[in-house]
């Protein structure tokens, strides 16, 4: 990212026979970047909103190659009833700040760092507030720390061993309130919590020069919260004699669970048509002194990355149906503890420069 252009010439040593000479020419990019983008859209459930995202980037930080990313987000929407002809629906803020330095930074020496191809370490650091109006404000801080390289150039690795996310809930309208007291698994969806743990992630994708007329795309996730938090837990009580634990110090409990999901993409591509597959699947299983996931962390369906025939946060869980869906006074969003999901989906140019496709989700 710091260089915009590398450029390699071989030249012969003038006078040294069976020699060469290697000259590498650096164009450096812009080492600062500033944007600002401002959207409008429109939904099945709101009928318009908008939101202003503003970003900085700087690629090489203290001449070392250490790159910064930063940016703030702050959207909202507008909804319109019998009752209330215009009015704001949602509003969020959000913000995020990532450090990434290309090498490892760890304790200890790594012996023969040279078979990790593109090492870097991240810090990051964010924030969220989402403020659904007439049924609740939700509150997030998130961080994480860890590493990231390429195996081969087919495979890479994303290891944090820490990341944590605190979420509190506040706010809560006597609507959604009596939903909640009618329905625990929900309530414990919503409940304030401390995320703390690790997660590993390993992708496999064969998208190059030689893999034209087709390639695949693999992904697997593991997220693990509790048992780092659990040690530090038991180690505040052993400290205060048992009079004291986590959920005292930090008035909030802590998530304990597992949650792994994996995908697959197949592309097979032509010469003006590609037929691309994609499988998802995932499951999350609490365990300890907690009974189901976190909110943020459970599974939903629909919107144009799922199925497409319903709207984000609107399908499931299972066989479930609301026949309340449409009615203000009901939290429309479905979750779950597991998700399978396909796609299938035909591209094709109908013109030049006018593309179609055909595709079925399930």
């Amino acid at each position: 990212g710091v260089w915009k252009f590398v450029n390699i010439e071989m030249d012969t040593v003038q006078g040294v026979p069976d020699s060469l000479d290697c000259y590498i020419f650096l164009t450096p990019a812009r080492k600062q970047e500033l944007g600002a983008n401002l959207e409008a859209t429109s939904s099945s459930d709101y009928i318009v909103g908008g939101a202003l995202n503003l970003t900085y980037r700087n690629k090489n930080t203290n001449n070392a190659a250490d790159q910064v990313n930063a940016n703030l987000k702050t959207g909202i929407e507008w909804n319109s009833d019998s009752s209330r002809p215009f009015y704001v629906q949602a509003r969020e803020y959000s913000g995020q700040a990532n450090v990434s330095f290309p090498r490892f930074i760890t304790p200890w020496k790594i012996r023969d760092v040279g078979r990790f191809s593109n090492a870097s370490t991240s810090l990051g650091m964010g924030f969220d507030y989402l403020d659904r109006l007439g049924f609740f404000t939700l509150s997030t801080v998130n961080g994480s720390f860890g590493y990231d390289w390429n195996e081969t150039k087919y495979k890479k690795w994303i290891v944090k061993p820490f990341a944590f996310s605190y979420n509190r809930m506040f706010h809560i309208s006597d609507n959604f309130e009596k939903q909640l007291d009618e329905n625990p698994f929900l309530k414990n969806s919503f409940a304030s919590t401390f995320i703390g743990g690790e997660n590993v992630s390993f992708i496999f994708n064969s998208q190059e020069p030689l893999h034209i007329s087709h390639f695949n795309y693999f992904r697997i996730n593991l997220d693990e919260s509790g048992l780092l938090l659990n040690g530090i837990n038991a180690a505040i009580r052993g400290v205060s004699g048992g009079e004291s634990n986590f959920a005292k110090l930090t008035s909030v409990g802590f998530s304990q669970y597992v949650k792994v999901d994996a995908e697959f993409k197949h592309y097979y591509n032509r010469r003006h048509s590609t037929l691309v597959s994609r499988l998802y699947g995932g499951i999350g299983v609490p365990y300890g002194t907690s009974d189901v996931l976190p909110y943020v962390k459970q599974f939903t369906a629909g919107g144009p990355n799922s199925l497409r025939a319903w709207r984000l946060r609107a399908l499931g869980p299972g066989s479930y149906y609301n026949p309340d869906i449409n009615n203000p006074d009901v939290f429309p969003d479905q979750t779950g503890d597991m998700k399978l999901e396909g796609n299938l989906e035909y591209r094709f140019d109908i013109f030049k420069s006018l593309k179609g496709a055909v595709f079925t989700d399930a």
